[in-house]
This record gives structure tokens, sequence and C-alpha cells, in this order.
């Protein structure tokens, strides 16, 4: 089993809640890509003025073109946003709990003392 440590590790679950969220987002949200394309999309309105006035048969590819960009867009924000999300709670349960309870553990044995800690502060 290969082991994979540090970037290898950070870009191989990247890529994988990328396709994760892509995948999701195209499946849930799909059809009304779709839709919003082909009522909003400048873009998409250029290119079908311009197969309109060279009157050939060229099939259609903009709109799926358009929803895969928007699909593959959100799912990078999306998978950044997620490790972020994991990087932040890991840091908070990890460092931060482990600190306070040592602090309480510390008082509590009386290795610390209120009134020193008061004493500092001031």
């Amino acid at each position: 089993m290969l082991q994979f440590k540090g970037a290898v590790r950070t870009a191989i679950t990247w890529f994988t809640l990328f396709l994760f969220w892509s995948a999701f987002i195209l499946w849930r949200y799909g059809m009304q890509l779709h839709h919003y394309i082909a009522s909003h999309s400048n873009l998409f309105a250029y290119e079908l003025a311009v197969r309109t006035l060279q009157s050939d048969m060229m099939p259609q590819g903009m709109i799926p073109f358009l929803t895969a960009l928007l699909t593959l867009t959100a799912g990078a924000v999306l998978s950044v946003l997620t490790l972020l999300g994991w990087n932040l709670i890991l840091f908070a349960c990890c460092r931060c709990l482990p600190v306070m309870a040592g602090e309480w553990l510390l008082r509590r044995t009386g290795l610390i003392r209120a009134e020193a800690k008061a004493s500092v502060e001031r």
C-alpha cells in the first residue's frame, strides 16, 4: 500500500472532493443550469445568432460547455471550502481543546493557582 504524505495526500483528497461535488451539482442542479444558460447567457445568444447567420447545421455546443464550466467551477470552490472547514474543525478539536483541558487539569491539581493567574493578567 502506498503511503501518501503532505501535499500529495491533500491533492488526492481535493481531487476526490472535486469530483464528488461536481457530480452532485450536475446531478442535482443540471437542468436548472441548462435552463438558466439558455435564458440568461449572452455567450449562448451570440453563438445562436452566429449559427443562424451561417445557416448550417452546426451542432450546438455552448450550453454543454457552459454547464460543464459552471459545474467544475462550483465543484472546485466547494471542495476548497470543504477542506478549509475540515481543517478548521480539526484545529479547534485537536489543538485548542487539549490546551484548555490541560490548563483546567493543572488548575484542578493545584499546580496553577487562580490568584497567580489573576496577578499575571494585571
